[in-house]
Parts: C-alpha cells; structure tokens; sequence
C-alpha cells in the first residue's frame, strides 16, 4: 500500500513539473492518461465479462467479480472496497461443479477450459471490432486506446496466462494445482470432492516420485499439491500421505543457498504443518527443533509463524491474534472453515 501511494506522489511531481515547464504538453498528458485509464478499466471489464460467459454457457456459478480494489460477491449480492485485496487486473472466482470420480473429473476440465479461454476470446473480438467498425464512426483516441489494450490483453492472456491455463486443465494431473487451489477458495465445502483429490494427489505423487523423492523440491505445483494433500490429511484423519518420506529432501533443499524462493516458501510451509502435526502428536522436542529449522532457513509469512506458535506453544493470545487476523482478511473460504474446524477439534485456544 505505501508503494502504491509513493508510486502515485511521483507521478503527480512530475506532472506538476511539466505543467509549469508547459503547460500545454502537460493538459495533453493529462488528457492521454485520462483516456488510458478509461480504456484500459474498460477492456479488463470486456475481458472478465469473458469469463463470466464462459460460467454462463457452462452452468457455473460465478461467486465473485474484482476489479482493482472493488469487488462484487455474487451470492451475498455485495459490494466489497478493499486495498488488502487489491487486484492490479481482474479477477473472476467461479465455482467448480462436484466431482467423485474419473468421469465427472474430466467433464470438469472441460468446462473449466471453456471459461478460461472464453477471456482471450472476448478480448481479441472487441478489440478487433473497435478498431475497425467502431473506429470507422468514433474516431476518439479513447476507442483506439481500447482497442489496442484489448489485443494486447487478448494475445497475452492467450499465450502467458489464460489460455496456458486452459491447456494445463486439460491434463488430468496438472490440473490438481488449480482444483486445491479453488476448493480451498471458494465460500462453499465440497469434501467429497476434496477427498478425490486427495486420492488422485497421492496415486500421482506417489507414481511420479517413488523413484526420485529428491525430484519434487524442484517443481512448484507438485510441491503446492503435496502441501493441502497432507493439509487435509490431517484434516480428515488420514495417514496415507506420509507413506513416502519426503522430509529429509524437502529440509535439505531448504537449508541450501540455492533454490527458488517460491518453492522454499511452500516447502516451509509443508515443514510448519509436519511441526504442528509433530507437537499434537505428543513430539514436542522434534516439532520445536524442526520449526527452529524452518526459521533459520525458510521464508515464512508472519500470520503463519503466528499459527505455528499457537499451536506449539498451546498459546491463548496466540491462539486468538491468529484467528482475528485471519478473520481480519475477510475471505470467508473453505480454508478458514478447515482451519477453525481442525484447531477447535484438537482443544486449541483461540478458536472456541
């Protein structure tokens, strides 16, 4: 947030030191980035739009709407302003049909795909429209802007994000990053589903690392499913995850000067839950030592070392900052239901 204010200050300097130096060049300066924001506010609504079509035409529930810092929460009928959640972009969160098996899995994809890809497409046709047929009867620089923003978004999206997604999707274990993701996301528990996916996380860890635990230190996604894969072990009370011992490699990729800082962070965030699971388990000595691990080597946020040290120090104020900050982001998913769930079942302070 000061980035944001500082970033803004800055600007208004230089404009101002360009009104004084001319103050023609500086009205069209101001002019340009007026229509610039117009235009560009303008074609990330178009491409969002995007994908709430592609929910519409497969039966999906859109359950929020964001752009910048507002955001429309469908099911509540609410708008929410909020520069915690600020989105540079946009953002469409919508909900992932019930999924039990191989069959339903798959049809899931499918549609999935069609709402990521459905963004690029709307972009690409409005942008082209623009700047032939709109163009051709409003010649404002405003409409050029928007067409131009609208490619580029189009193509971009298409190539980098969106339509990358829309191919990861398709595979049925590539996709298991996205789905642990979303159902953790979204407002409403679908356990049935979750607990397929864990079945399906353990049979592809499982078969992809059998032969090379070491492997999976080097790949973000995989490394993310094995994190809410023993998440919601623990959750459920299932054990099956753990049959592959990944922890000496995870703590020796940790402890080295190499590495990629993303895969270290979710690799200390796998470690802080075998702490915590380590501490209620009656390994207190070891549940302490591995969390002195992780924060002499790992990258942690503060709410979650607020977590940790809540649970292993059996902490009331602890226990209570935690669940008051999390409260705090408003976010009202799947994860706080688990995480209220799972503290409160195992006498945790903080959470009754």
């Amino acid at each position: 947030m000061k980035g944001k204010v500082k970033f803004l200050i800055g600007c208004l300097v230089v404009l101002a030191a360009v009104a004084v130096a001319s103050p023609g060049m500086a009205l069209n300066i101001v002019v340009f980035l007026l229509s610039f924001a117009a235009a560009g506010g303008a074609a990330l609504f178009v491409h969002e739009l995007g994908h709430v079509l592609g929910a519409f035409i497969t039966g999906r529930k859109v359950i929020k709407f964001s752009l910048g810092p507002v955001t429309l929460s469908v099911p509540q009928k609410k708008l929410i302003f909020s520069w915690k959640n600020f989105y540079y972009v946009g953002n469409v969160l919508v909900d992932v049909a019930d999924f039990r098996d191989e069959a339903s899995y798959e049809r899931n994809n499918k549609k999935q795909s069609v709402i990521f890809i459905l963004g690029p497409v709307m972009s690409l046709v409005t942008g082209i429209l623009a700047l032939t047929l709109l163009k051709s009867s409003f010649d404002y620089l405003v409409v050029t802007l928007f067409g131009i923003l609208s490619l580029a978004m189009g193509l971009g999206t298409l190539i980098f994000s969106d339509g990358r997604l829309a191919k990861t999707i398709s595979d049925p274990y590539e996709s298991l990053y996205y789905y642990w993701n979303i159902l953790f996301t979204i407002p409403n528990v679908k356990e049935e589903s979750l607990k397929f996916l864990l079945l399906k996380s353990e049979t592809y860890l499982f078969d992809k690392y059998i032969g090379n635990k070491k492997g999976i230190t080097e790949k973000f996604t995989d490394l993310f499913v094995l994190y809410y894969a023993k998440y919601f072990s623990q959750v459920i009370g299932r054990d099956r995850i753990n049959a592959i011992d990944f922890m000496p490699f995870l703590m020796d990729a940790l402890s080295s000067e190499t590495g990629n800082r993303h895969n270290k962070m979710i690799i200390s965030h796998i470690l802080c839950e075998e702490a915590m699971g380590w501490s209620m388990a009656g390994r207190q000595e070891e549940a302490e030592s591995l969390y002195a691990f992780v924060q002499e080597h790992g990258v942690t946020e503060p709410i979650t070392r607020l977590k940790v040290e809540s649970v292993l120090k059996r902490s009331v104020e602890l226990g209570r900052e935690y669940a008051a900050q999390r409260r705090a982001l408003v976010q009202n998913n799947v994860f706080d239901y688990y995480e209220e769930k799972w503290l409160k079942e195992r006498g945790l302070p903080g959470f009754k």
